[in-house]
């Protein structure tokens, strides 16, 4: 997993006075398998999952999503576009599908989603049974936070499947002990938006330097007496 921030910042959650509060790491990752590393990618680079066989998701209804191995070859490409490890996953098998995870978070705290992005152009006519489009959407949401994205993969590209990445990210104020990641695609058909890298880290509250006095202005020294005579 890439870092994204620095290490050693920590948030302590707890009443102040109390004594218990437990440090939590600010860049730990509370997502299990975002980078899609299990299941293993078959013999032929890529399979397709369902239900609770993506480990830590749960894949909503009839939805089918295939995890893809970077050695996966297919359009006349030699390799399958990966962020991050050896595997990414394809949010549509055969048509749209829907995942999600829940997470234990902490009421009123912020936390950090970041993801990559990518997509391949259209299969060959035939492949799909719905056929697929070049533009890749997707809908993601944490709690009530949910934001609408689009790739647009390079039909030029050489290969065909040698496409780059964007990263994505916004911040949520979590409203309960647990929230609920979810990535819904969007895109008709098969081929749909590719993802990797998937994190969800907690935002260091921000401190607030204690404000100081100015330094009291020195007493003014009497002036010694002046004599006539």
């Amino acid at each position: 997993m890439k870092v994204r921030r620095v290490f050693g910042m920590f948030a302590i959650i707890g009443a102040i006075g109390l004594g218990t509060a437990v440090p939590i790491a600010a860049e730990t990752n509370i997502v299990n398998n975002g980078d899609f590393e299990t299941p293993v990618a078959g013999g032929n680079g890529i399979t397709s999952v369902s239900g609770s066989e993506l480990p830590g998701w749960t894949i909503q209804g009839n939805g089918v999503m295939d995890v893809t191995s970077k050695d996966f070859a297919d359009n006349g490409s030699t390799t399958f576009p990966v962020y991050s490890g050896n595997q990414s996953l394809d949010l549509n098998s055969l048509d749209p599908a829907t995942m999600s995870q829940d997470l234990t978070t902490v009421a009123g705290s912020t936390y950090h989603v970041f993801f990559a992005l990518t997509g391949v152009p259209p299969v060959p006519q035939g492949e799909c049974p719905h056929g697929s489009v070049l533009d890749k959407s997707l809908t993601v949401s944490a709690g009530s936070t949910s934001h609408d994205y689009t790739f647009a993969p390079d039909p030029n590209a050489s290969p065909l499947n040698n496409q780059a990445f964007v990263t994505k990210e916004f911040d949520f104020v979590a409203t309960d002990t647990t929230t609920t990641l979810e990535f819904a695609s969007t895109t008709e058909g098969c081929a749909g938006p590719v993802i990797d890298a998937v994190s969800v880290t907690l935002v260091p509250a921000a401190t607030t330097e204690p404000a100081t006095s100015a330094p009291a202005a020195a007493a003014p020294v009497p002036a010694s007496p002046t004599f006539t005579g």
